[in-house]
């Protein structure tokens, strides 16, 4: 008797056994699936046919001089049913732009022959760092993305402030301190702030250390990384002669939330005085804050114990 196998639609006879005919049809299935996965999607070459944005423009705040920026974003869509393949996307200052872009996950200045599916869409992240110059006052800096596609071209336009300033980049000195840099290293001296630039005090602590004094000028604005800001060690002394007019503003590099505020003494005891988060504030070290101003206000906590 010859064996048969049926397959929901049909019977297959054949003189193999049932587990060569079940291996062989395995087989069979897979190819087709392979075959058919392999195929190209129609790709759409509609003369008229374009991608979406999210967003016409990415727009950056003020951005400091050597520092990279805060990450953005913004999605290009596929509004069509059939696949459509961009050409080219790539940024129209070249290699040598400001700007940063990550397209799907791929860092890189252009892109050439990006495929979206029907209905669906990628994420496009861009970064901006920008060089110091001579200039006192903020500055655009401007680029922008292409998109070809079907021989139609659209752009993202690009547009980031850069403010040039005063720099403290704090270094780990010490295991049991945060990153610290002394703002004035002689003697019994005494530094000035003014308006004329900001002051950015970046990756940890600015300090006033011992027998020097710091004067902050009406109109100064200074701004801290992340968990940074101000100490003075016992001995120091910090003058800030804002006015209502012209405050003193301490705040974010990006934003972030920060404090000038005074607080009193937790007993800590350990003789220095902190503008983000002071938290022990004693004889041995002087401040004075007169119309000091913050961007938000939340007391970070203080590391120096």
């Amino acid at each position: 008797m010859v064996p048969c196998l049926y397959t929901g639609k049909q019977y297959i006879c054949s003189r193999m056994r049932p587990k060569t005919i079940i291996k062989h049809l395995f087989f069979i299935i897979l190819a087709s699936i392979l075959f058919h996965s392999c195929e190209k999607d129609e790709l759409l070459t509609d003369a008229g046919a374009r991608p979406n944005f999210s967003t016409d423009t990415i727009m950056f705040d003020t951005v400091f001089v050597s520092i990279g920026s805060v990450t953005k974003n913004f999605r290009v869509y596929n509004p069509y049913d059939k696949t459509m393949k961009i050409s080219s996307i790539r940024l129209a200052g070249g290699v040598g732009s400001l700007y940063r872009m990550n397209v799907n996950g791929l860092p890189g200045k252009s892109f050439t022959d990006v495929e979206i599916r029907g209905g669906d869409s990628i994420w496009i992240f861009v970064e901006v760092t920008i060089n110091p110059n001579n200039q006192l006052l903020p500055y655009v800096v401007q680029d922008s993305i292409i998109f070809e596609t079907n021989g139609n071209q659209q752009d993202i336009d690009l547009v980031a402030w850069g403010q040039n300033a005063h720099f403290f980049v704090a270094k780990k000195e010490s295991a049991n301190l945060p990153p610290y840099v002394i703002i004035d290293t002689t003697l019994n001296s005494t530094t000035t702030w003014d308006e004329t630039l900001p002051y950015v005090i970046y990756g940890g602590y600015g300090v006033i250390d011992s027998s020097t004094t710091l004067i902050i000028n009406a109109g100064t604005q200074i701004h801290f990384s992340n968990s940074g800001g101000l100490w003075v060690y016992k001995g120091g002394t910090l003058k800030v002669q804002g006015t209502k007019d012209k405050p003193v503003v301490f705040q974010g590099l990006r934003r972030e939330v920060i404090t000038c505020r005074k607080n009193p003494d937790n007993g800590t005891g350990s003789g220095s005085t902190m503008v983000v988060s002071m938290k022990s504030t004693t004889p041995s070290s002087k401040t004075d804050l007169s119309d000091c101003r913050q961007k938000r206000s939340l007391i970070l906590p203080c590391p120096f114990h």
